[in-house]
Parts: C-alpha cells; sequence; structure tokens
C-alpha cells in the first residue's frame, strides 16, 4: 500500500483545499501529513469520513488527490466499511466518472473526462485495494465487509465494458492499464480462495458467477492487445503477467483438476472450450474459432523473445493446462 504521491501530499490538495467550496476541516489535514500504516483507526475513520462529506463539492479536477486517499485509507476496516456504503459509493462513483463508464450502452456515449480519467486511475486501484485487504480479512464471513457484495456484483459492468471494447476512452494510459489489470487478478484471486465456501457463497451468490467473468476480461484484453511486437513496448510487462495468472487462476477455479480416469485429458479439453467460449465473437460463433484465435495470442506471450521470462513462463504454463485436441 503506498501513500499519497507527495506532489499531493500536503502541495495540491491543500492549493485546492483552500479553494473548494467545502473544504476539508484542520485536522483532516493534520492526519493526512502525519498518515502512516500505523495511524490509530479512528483517525483513518475521520480522514475518511471528513473526505466523504466534502467530495461532492470537489469538482473532478481537483478532486483526485481525495481519490488518491481514499483507495489508502481502505486498509481500516472501518474506513473500507465508511467508503462502500451505498450513499458513500455512489456519491465517489459519481464524481469519479465511475458510474457514467460502466452504464454508458456503447462506445459512441462521451467517454470520461480528463479530469475524471484521473479520478478513475484511483477508484480502480481503492477497489483492487479493497478486494485484496477485506478479502483476507479473518472474519470475512460473520462480519461480510461491505465492499465486497458490492465490488463483486460490479464485476459484471466491468466485463461489459471490456469486453464491448468501451475501455478505450482511458485505457491508453499505462497506470490505468496496470490498475485494471490486478482488479481482475485480484477477483479471480478472491473468487478462487472463496469460492467452495457454501457459507460465503450464500451470502455473495454473485461469487459463483466470478471465475467466468475474469476469464471473459482477462481473455478480451490480452486479446485487445494483440499480438503485433510493438506490443511488447507500449504493453506495460506486469500487465500480460497479471492478466494471464488471473485466466490461469479463474480457469482452474472453474473447472479444476478431477481424479477419474483419464481425468487429466478431460479436464484440459473442458478448460480450452471454455477458453473458446469465452473468446467467441458471439454467442452464435463456433467455440472452436475463438479457441482457435486466442491461441494464438497465447503463443505470442509464451513464444516472443522480447516478453519477460516471468511472462513467458506464465503462459506456458496456461498452455499446458489446455488441451491441443479438437474441441
Amino acid at each position: 500500500m503506498h501513500h499519497p504521491g507527495d506532489d499531493q501530499r500536503p502541495g495540491k490538495l491543500v492549493e485546492f483545499n483552500s479553494s473548494a467550496s467545502k473544504p476539508l476541516p484542520d485536522r483532516a489535514l493534520q492526519i493526512i501529513e502525519k498518515m502512516s500504516p500505523e495511524m490509530p483507526d479512528h483517525d483513518a475513520l475521520y480522514l475518511t469520513q471528513s473526505i466523504l462529506d466534502a467530495i461532492a463539492q470537489w469538482p473532478a479536477e481537483t478532486a483526485f488527490p481525495l481519490f488518491d486517499l481514499l483507495r489508502c485509507l481502505v486498509r481500516w476496516s472501518s474506513a473500507s466499511e465508511a467508503i462502500f456504503q451505498p450513499d458513500a459509493w455512489a456519491c465517489v462513483s459519481r464524481v469519479s466518472g465511475l458510474q457514467g463508464l460502466l452504464e454508458s450502452s456503447t462506445a459512441s456515449e462521451p467517454p470520461p473526462t480528463p479530469a475524471q480519467v484521473n479520478c478513475l486511475l484511483f477508484t480502480f486501484r481503492l477497489m483492487t485495494n479493497a478486494i485484496a485487504i477485506d478479502g483476507s480479512r479473518p472474519d470475512i464471513i460473520a462480519n461480510v465487509p461491505a465492499s465486497l457484495p458490492l465490488i463483486i456484483r460490479l464485476a459484471s459492468k466491468f466485463a461489459s465494458l471490456i469486453t464491448g471494447r468501451r475501455i478505450d476512452a482511458f485505457f491508453d494510459k499505462k497506470g490505468h492499464q496496470v490498475a485494471v489489470a490486478t482488479l481482475i487478478f485480484n477477483l479471480s484471486t478472491f473468487a478462487h480462495l472463496h469460492q467452495r465456501n457454501d457459507n460465503l457463497v450464500s451470502i455473495l451468490p454473485a461469487l459463483r458467477g466470478l471465475p467466468g467473468l475474469c476469464t471473459r476480461m482477462a481473455i478480451s484484453l490480452l486479446s485487445y492487445y494483440g499480438t503485433e511486437p510493438g506490443v511488447v513496448v507500449r504493453c506495460p510487462p506486469e500487465v500480460p503477467l497479471r492478466l494471464l495468472r488471473a485466466l490461469g487462476t479463474a480457469i482452474v477455479t472453474s473447472i479444476p483438476e478431477t481424479a477419474e480416469d483419464g481425468g487429466d485429458a478431460v479436464t484440459k479439453l473442458k478448460r480450452t472450450r471454455l477458453i473458446g467460449s469465452a473468446a467467441a465473437a458471439s454467442a452464435e460463433e463456433d467455440p472452436l474459432a475463438g479457441w482457435n484465435r486466442f491461441r494464438d495470442v497465447l503463443g505470442f506471450w509464451a513464444k516472443t523473445a522480447a516478453v519477460q521470462p516471468a511472462t513467458r513462463g506464465c503462459a506456458n504454463a496456461l498452455m499446458e493446462c489446455l488441451s491441443d485436441s479438437q474441441l
């Protein structure tokens, strides 16, 4: 977990706060100045509530330091609970531009403004951190963090956004690519760790479909990059690695190993069919066509010498989990 950027604390934030129609109180600024991982819970909650009380009246052009703070504050459970309450999250989603982005139905609708694109970076990081931190809390079943059902329900909208190619408006920036890839990886990891937990699934029924959504999103983004050699330079190296890991995790969660005779071959074939279906251009397209297309993408990341060794190794390991037979 990183602290807010030094250029935003206290410089830009103090500057923006001085002209805000609803500024943060002095105590909140003092807490920000001394912010650290050892900060008391009551200070984290006070700062979070101060930000949530003010953020609706901050335009996106100046609100980005507040989103940067929120994505750090989710490490404190009380702060995370406050952020993901319905009214608070609706405000965060609206000001950041996330609501408009997820509710857009076509790529022809107005894209997020440049200021919202900046806020969206921290909003995706906020959700990414929340899944990782709240998803690993020891009392997750007795006290389900508010972030989990909210973000898991949003996963279907993320998938529609990504597979519908409406992500171009902000996806050309490297930081945004890393944030989205990491969110998908964290979602797939959470699903893998908890999908067999019947008690949690009964509380979070959308968890059942999460591996399939992560499969679709990872395949769509890996396909989005294509197989041109220049993509290795344009794409941040951690992005394909995290997407490949997310895809592998989602696939083995959806179709685990079986002890039956011939189980390995059957399992590989089922996983390959799943990828083929997810990669198909439409419900009517043969999964074989989808698989043949995506196999080229996997092969690119597995065999291209300029790709980092960890990414090549991950792509090769994923291909070993799949079938060479006809679907």
